[in-house]
């Protein structure tokens, strides 16, 4: 039970950590509300993180490093609670992952929260994702290389070949894990 509120928790603060990478990276507005309460959650440890890595590149890179701190604790702590001694290869392998999959599921929900809104009428769903188009043709242009033989899977002008990608990603993640399984 433990183990799964430490999992629970990092997993949680490490997703709405790199949510505000890719955000930033793509350049969202900084004055909508749940961006803001975005920003709140995360600066306590991102005030720490900045400390080792100044803000002073094009991304701020301290969101990375303090979700890859935080999974260094997650598992650091699942090991003591278990007794357990692994390589150092292995965790930071562990560690790799699961930020692969915070990206992931970054991607998953996004995509999600983009059909839902394509189900509305009379939104404005091409003026609210305008800014977030680039992060969907590249995983497009990665779906459309690694998917080209299968004909474009499409509901109501929304492509799954992208949803198929990510889920076939989660499943190879997840059995990455289970071969290195703590």
């Amino acid at each position: 039970m433990l183990r799964f509120l430490i999992s629970l928790v990092a997993d949680s603060f490490a997703f709405l950590l790199i949510l505000r990478f890719i955000l930033q990276i793509y350049k969202a507005d900084y004055n909508h509300p749940l961006i803001l309460l975005l920003v709140r959650a995360t600066n306590p440890i991102l005030s720490i993180a900045r400390m080792v890595l100044p803000n002073k590149m094009k991304y701020d890179y301290a969101c990375i490093l303090a979700a890859l701190c935080l999974f260094l604790i997650k598992y650091t702590l699942i090991l003591l609670l278990i007794f357990k001694i692994i390589s150092p290869l292995s965790l930071f392998l562990y560690i790799g992952l699961d930020t692969l999959k915070a990206v992931l599921n970054v991607y998953v929900y996004a995509l999600i929260i983009y059909a839902i809104t394509s189900w509305m009428r009379g939104n404005n769903r091409q003026q609210t994702f305008e800014n977030y188009r680039s992060p969907y043709s590249l995983v497009l242009l990665i779906a459309n290389s690694c998917l080209s033989k299968i004909k474009p899977l499409r509901f109501k002008n929304f492509d799954l070949r992208v949803l198929i990608l990510v889920f076939v990603g989660f499943m190879l993640i997840n059995i990455c894990n289970n071969f290195i399984l703590i």
